[in-house]
């Protein structure tokens, strides 16, 4: 949200990012992707 820029943690292209790579790499749904997120933090930076 443009209007509040303190409140978002990570950018959108970033987090579309990481759910496109946890997809391909056989992520089935949003824990999953959350699991890829938390054990390949280097997608996010």
């Amino acid at each position: 949200d443009y209007r509040q820029a303190w409140k978002v943690e990570h950018k959108l292209s970033d987090i579309l990012l990481l759910t496109i790579c946890a997809v391909i790499s056989g992520a089935e749904g949003w824990e999953d992707i959350e699991d890829f997120g938390e054990t390949h933090p280097d997608v996010l930076k």
